[in-house]
């Protein structure tokens, strides 16, 4: 079992408590699942003595220099907030609505599983003006495989159980009936903890004391990013790992399209020069996304943004 498995030595992830009572519910049930994970190290070191944001984030933010991974169960918005600010990485939100974007400075931020009629039109119109990524419940349902490389290059995942359908999380006040399930969302995490980017994972839940239901799904969320953690392989083409590149023309543009294959895990990328900066940058990108441009003769709508914006 998980509890049978902590490693306070030098371990690869750490569980942080932040709400004390739905943690410890948390802990209830996932102390009861099986530990399948033995490449990574686990350790729980209990629960934050102030919930408070301005303690919290240089104490969970110190823990990278150790490059343990934190999963901290039971944030609140200020701490996600903080925890952005402070963060160099890519983020990534997963939640019913989004905020206005720039309330969270200049850390470009990715937005997952939302819905179209609880985020403002202007904030859908921003998303594209800035060159961000979103894939809305809609886009994850008609199109799941995007979903592994759109979460491939995550430093900071902030879940926000409202991303769940509310007749699985009864108790999350600002859930509605649609959302994703608990598989899909099980599914999202395990794809998030086998990004190599990954740095931290705040758990958001807005929900009464006695919420045994939603302390479940938070449980198994966790056990499926700790399966991913545990899956995870140095697979980044910057990691100078094995890869293939693949040239691909496309009617209109000036310079092919390089696309990279890893030969270690068969993920794919697309190669982009960013001139100003001379810099090499890899996009994340499904294989079919790959065979889009093969056998149509065009950039896919999802890419297209990071060529010509």
């Amino acid at each position: 079992q998980i509890s049978d498995y902590q490693d306070l030595g030098r371990p690869d992830v750490v569980l942080i408590g932040f709400e004390r009572t739905l943690c410890e519910q948390v802990r209830t049930h996932l102390y009861r699942f099986y530990n399948h994970f033995r490449n990574i190290r686990i350790a729980d070191l209990g629960n934050l003595i102030q919930e408070n944001a301005d303690f919290a984030t240089p104490l969970i933010s110190e823990l990278v220099n150790n490059k343990a991974i934190r999963v901290i169960v039971g944030a609140d918005g200020a701490l996600m907030e903080s925890m952005i600010n402070a963060t160099q990485s890519a983020v990534t939100v997963i939640s019913n609505r989004i905020e206005e974007p720039a309330s969270f400075g200049t850390v470009p931020i990715n937005y997952l599983a939302f819905q179209r009629h609880l985020v403002p039109y202007n904030v859908l119109g921003s998303l594209d003006d800035n060159c961000m990524m979103a894939l809305s419940l809609g886009k994850i349902r008609t199109h799941p495989n995007l979903l592994e490389p759109f979460l491939r290059d995550c430093g900071l995942l902030c879940l926000d159980l409202n991303a769940v359908r509310s007749s699985e999380v009864p108790h999350i006040s600002d859930a509605c009936p649609s959302g994703l399930t608990t598989e899909e969302l099980c599914q999202t995490m395990k794809f998030a903890g086998m990004s190599s980017r990954l740095e931290a994972v705040l758990i958001k839940a807005n929900c009464c004391p006695e919420s045994h239901n939603e302390a479940k799904v938070i449980a198994e969320a966790v056990w499926y990013l700790l399966e991913g953690l545990n899956m995870s392989t140095k697979d980044h083409p910057k990691d100078r790992t094995p890869c293939k590149e693949f040239l691909v023309t496309i009617p209109d543009m000036d310079t092919d399209l390089t696309f990279v294959r890893s030969e270690l895990s068969g993920k794919w990328w697309l190669k982009v020069h960013d001139y100003p900066e001379n810099e090499v940058i890899y996009i994340a990108c499904a294989h079919e996304e790959y065979q889009q441009a093969v056998s149509g003769h065009e950039l896919p709508e999802r890419l297209a943004k990071f060529i010509l914006h």
